[in-house]
């Protein structure tokens, strides 16, 4: 559980779909033990204070190593064209995906399209919640209305909800309007 948790802290992508990954080629287990000792532990779950202490020790270890085996990192992932490669997004590089606001922006377009995947929210409530993030991205941009309008009404929102080739279409809209707004995001 604690290596699962490290990797999915991470925002790992599986390499088979769109899913975040759940396990890595770095999976194993070691047991260490003399039958013949005299003192036997018998409860080291996860419910046990011991069992708390492995947990954290091993999420701790497990993200340390992805970072010195892969290069997996909270900074590496600190990019759209990161967040999003796992939908297919293959944007070129630019500064701007690296900016706070638009990694902030990016998790919350992922991890919404997430929820409505696995059924948690509707269609309809992911499109309203979609445009009103898009909406507030554009609105604390403050760049000039000249500018913005026109790029918002070319955006369908329903591509939020589609097949995953109608979301790479709607990743698309979506980073051709963050370029627009390159100046005004912090």
């Amino acid at each position: 559980e604690a290596k699962t948790a490290a990797i999915q802290e991470l925002l790992a992508e599986s390499r088979y779909s769109e899913d975040l990954a759940t396990g890595s080629g770095t999976d194993g287990i070691v047991v260490v033990a003399n039958p013949a000792s005299p003192v036997q532990v018998t409860d080291l779950g996860q419910h046990s204070v011991f069992g708390q202490f492995i947990g954290t020790w091993v999420k701790d270890l497990v993200k340390e190593a992805l970072r010195r085996h892969t290069g997996l990192s909270p900074e590496s992932q600190s990019d759209l064209r990161v967040r999003w490669r796992r939908f297919g997004f293959k944007g070129k590089d630019h500064p701007v995906w690296r900016k706070p606001k638009v990694v902030a922006f990016s998790s919350l377009v992922a991890h919404l399209r997430d929820q409505y995947r696995w059924g948690l929210v509707g269609a309809e409530g992911t499109i309203s919640a979609q445009k009103d993030l898009v909406n507030g991205l554009v609105a604390g941009a403050k760049v000039g209305s000249e500018r913005t309008p026109t790029t918002l009404s070319q955006i369908d929102h329903r591509g939020m909800c589609g097949n995953l080739v109608d979301f790479q279409a709607y990743l698309g809209q979506l980073a051709s309007l963050i370029l627009t707004l390159e100046a005004g995001l912090k």
